[in-house]
């Protein structure tokens, strides 16, 4: 991994690179920017990156990785290619139609030819025995589904992907499929035995094994958390309040909960053991913080708070073990053990068969990285085991037999219910940790991403369909999410004719307004780098790192940007201009509008701070020299923590004189830094890690 001398990068990649999947590729749009902010796979999916790349029959797909994956062999010499497998053989010449096929002289649609990434690829048709065999009941879907899948790789430099889908109405209940490499240096390709990180999909396990303690009586999701873990005390936000003893399981998973989403030391390490121990100490470590905002005051995706939901279990479940022990020892025996997912878990042995790492198939594999908040990101599974999952859900919590589950926590877990906030960053509607969408049919679904490894999964249970895909290869982050939910929609059409029906916004008329009227929605924004002003045609535009959009006031009261876009300002009952982003019905909060801040009482952060290591702190040691710089200037006009090599900053609201915030209640907003005493040396506090003045 790249080393930076800059905090703020990183701290920015948090909130840009490893949030919930956005909206697809394309124009830049403020919803891409605001990464963390929509997770709308299946409504993008009419306008995805995708649609130009739906594969064909006769389209090409990578030769070698397909006959691989599949448990044969293609041995290419002097433009000569060989291919052996069990259902078929085929001898095939370099930009020649003619080929012996089986045994038989053939000539192909497609002549084999070398691609811009030197492999050799041929088309779906031409492979398609190894993949589809007689009276295959996801036949239709696979000709859809695996050109689809490898040209997507292809175009994004993808190393591997990995596949289940499940019908619990076919008789072969799941179809799982491997696609290129596990191991592109050895050569080594995915199987539905692989363990691919499903990073943030962990959280609905959690959610899982919290049920069956409810459904035990042993946990209420509206009892506060203290019932659960009686010393937990986080600091009230000093400016918007907030108090833990109300704080309950229910608020922890529709994410309303007002905790921070990330501690900098619990995210990710190059030591397994030791990052992932530092869940223990979570309680002790939230007890040094602050709630970033008060309970119901915003939806805020946060990962610390499912965390903490799965160190409540452990304690319930396990009082005399430490969290950790007691998470992983509850999980294995009485939810994965259950469903059969044998190879599923959160703490990966040395010889486990995962996949690496990989910011690109052709840059060659990088260092692994663990997540260390194990019941919100950290468990590694299989296309096979995902698929013994998605069918227990669909199944009303039974798998083989055997309840896993009762029915009544299966509909807590994916019954959309009505979300108690003031803002909504992903949807007013959401199950118990899962999140809800409707295109003409209720889809629940959970997306996960870590730095390298990109997963989505989706349950259609009106068609009692279940769709899981994780991608190994961080240059295909919306892969996942984007095939995801056009394998399901094609599968829910092939099997009942299904059409996706989706929300459209209202039609507007253009309309002018005076200077003073746009004047409220001027000045900072909450987020990184970002302003509204009034440009010298009277037009509102807004300036998000460093790129500018025109708002073009509409007669329903919202604003459009020239691609469509819609926008809504409204003003809180606490007086804040809170900026959302509009689609399908649904408004989805951005930031606030925060006009000029003031300057005073921030002489005592004035500077550059020197981040200091901890001794069991892998990652930040790992990822930052010792002269790794946190700096807070006012030299732009405003307070803000400003990266030195980019020029971004992250404006900050004062307190007093030793405490001040990150203003807006996004994701990963609303963090207090303030001047502490560590033995001696006054240090600057910040999302869990210390800073030292230089």
């Amino acid at each position: 991994m790249k080393r930076s001398k800059s905090c703020l990068s990183f701290l920015l990649a948090l909130v840009l690179c490893l949030g919930v999947a956005g909206p697809a590729a394309g124009a830049l749009t403020i919803p891409q920017i605001y990464d963390a902010s929509i997770d709308l796979p299946l409504s993008n999916a009419r306008e995805s990156a995708l649609q130009p790349f739906k594969a064909e029959i006769g389209e090409p797909i990578p030769l070698r990785a397909a006959v691989e994956s599949c448990g044969g062999k293609a041995v290419w010499k002097n433009g000569v290619i060989e291919i052996t497998h069990e259902r078929m053989t085929a001898t095939l010449t370099i930009g020649s139609h003619s080929a012996v096929v089986n045994g038989v002289e053939t000539e192909l649609d497609y002549a084999p030819y070398i691609n811009e990434s030197g492999r050799a690829v041929v088309s779906y048709g031409l492979l398609r025995p190894i993949f589809v065999e007689d009276g295959d009941e996801y036949a239709e879907l696979k000709d859809f589904a695996i050109p689809t899948v490898y040209q997507v790789m292809e175009m994004l430099d993808m190393a591997g992907m990995t596949l289940s889908v499940v019908d619990l109405d076919n008789e072969d209940t799941a179809w799982t499929q491997g696609f290129g490499y596990g191991d592109v240096e050895n050569s080594i390709t995915v199987s539905e035995d692989t363990l691919f990180e499903v990073a943030s999909i962990s959280k609905t396990f959690t959610a899982m094994g919290v049920m069956q303690l409810v459904e035990q009586g042993r946990m209420d999701l509206d009892a506060s958390i203290t019932a659960y873990l009686p010393e937990l005390n986080i600091a009230a936000h000093p400016a918007r309040g907030g108090n833990t003893a109300v704080l309950t399981l229910r608020s922890i998973g529709h994410h309303t909960s007002g905790i921070q989403s990330s501690i900098m030391p619990y995210f990710i390490g190059y030591d397994q053991d030791l990052i992932t121990n530092k869940f223990n100490s979570i309680v002790t470590d939230l007890n040094d913080s602050y709630l970033v905002a008060g309970v119901g005051d915003t939806q805020a995706y946060s990962n610390t708070a499912i965390t903490l939901m799965g160190a409540a279990l452990a304690n319930t479940a396990y009082p005399e073990l430490s969290y950790m022990d007691g998470y992983v020892k509850y999980m294995d025996e009485y939810v994965f053990s259950k469903m059969g997912m044998n190879d599923t878990t959160f703490i990966r042995a040395a010889d486990a068969n995962v996949s690496k790492s990989y910011e690109s198939a052709s840059a060659g594999a990088e260092e692994t990285l663990y997540i260390g908040q194990l019941p919100a990101g950290s468990l590694a599974s299989t296309a096979a085991d995902m698929a013994k999952y998605m069918e227990t859900m669909l199944s009303g919590g039974v798998y083989n037999g055997t309840t896993v589950l009762g029915q009544s926590g299966v509909d807590t877990l994916l019954t959309p219910a009505e979300v108690d906030s003031d803002r909504y960053t992903f949807n007013n509607e959401m199950g118990f940790v899962w999140m809800s969408e409707d295109v003409g049919s209720t889809i629940m679904e959970h997306g996960g991403d870590s730095v390298y490894f990109h997963s989505m999964l989706m349950l259609n249970q009106e068609t009692n369909l279940g769709v899981f895909i994780s991608g190994n290869t961080n240059a295909g982050a919306y892969a996942a999410s984007l095939l995801c939910g056009e394998i399901l929609l094609a599968a829910m059409a092939n099997k009942t004719g299904f059409e996706p029906t989706i929300a459209e916004d209202p039609e507007t008329q253009d309309i002018t307004l005076t200077e003073a009227e746009l004047l409220p929605y001027t000045g900072l924004y909450s987020y990184p780098s970002t302003y509204g002003f009034i440009n010298e045609d009277g037009r509102l535009t807004v300036s998000i790192l460093g790129e500018e959009i025109g708002m073009i006031p509409q007669s329903d009261g919202t604003f459009q940007d020239m691609d469509g876009g819609r926008y809504r300002y409204v003003t809180t009952d606490s007086g804040e201009v809170a900026f959302s982003f509009c689609l399908f019905g649904m408004e989805y909060y951005l930031c606030d509008v925060l006009g000029e801040l003031s300057v005073e009482n921030f002489d005592a952060f004035i500077g550059d701070w020197a981040y200091v290591p901890s001794v069991d702190d892998t990652y930040m040691n790992g990822l930052y020299a010792e002269d790794a710089l946190l700096t807070i200037s006012t030299g732009n006009g405003y307070p803000a923590v400003v990266d030195s090599e980019s020029g971004l900053s992250i404006p900050l609201v004062a307190v007093d004189e030793t405490t001040c915030y990150q203003p807006g209640y996004g994701r990963d907003e609303g963090y207090v830094i303030d001047l502490v005493d560590i033995d001696g040396v006054s240090c600057l506090r910040y999302m869990g890690m210390l800073f030292a003045k230089q």
